[in-house]
């Protein structure tokens, strides 16, 4: 199977709001999340964290790169701009993980978010 399966595990107990907010709130609702003892809120937690730091991370790379870019003669503004396509195509996804997120947090089912897990993994370390 996939690293990237969005596997659906029904969680019997968990604060389903908990890990609904940290969806809602990323920074501050996820790391109040992160603090509870609860399995669901954690793991939405983590993956809030993680689809907020991805969207960061290549929002921040673009912004470097099109700086560094523009200064090109002629295509560099062109270059520049027609990445901001990419990085919009970014965003929408980022949006969609954060729905599907959202929406599992809210049933109960703790799953696996393309992107965000792997990002979540490296910034707090594997799930317990």
């Amino acid at each position: 199977m996939s690293q990237y399966n969005v596997s659906k595990m029904k969680v019997a107990e968990g604060n389903r709001p908990l890990a609904a907010i940290a969806y809602i709130i990323p920074l501050v609702g996820g790391f109040v999340a992160l603090s509870q003892d609860d399995e669901l809120a954690k793991n939405h937690g983590r993956q809030s964290i993680g689809v907020l730091a991805a969207a960061l991370f290549i929002l921040i790379i673009w912004a470097i790169a099109a700086y560094l870019v523009s200064f090109l003669p002629v295509f560099g503004p062109i270059i520049a701009t027609a990445t901001f396509a990419l990085v919009l195509a970014f965003l929408l996804f980022f949006v969609l993980t954060w729905f599907l997120g959202f929406v599992s947090a809210l049933r109960g089912y703790k799953t696996r978010i393309p992107l965000a897990s792997r990002t979540a993994n490296r910034l707090f370390g594997p799930p317990i």
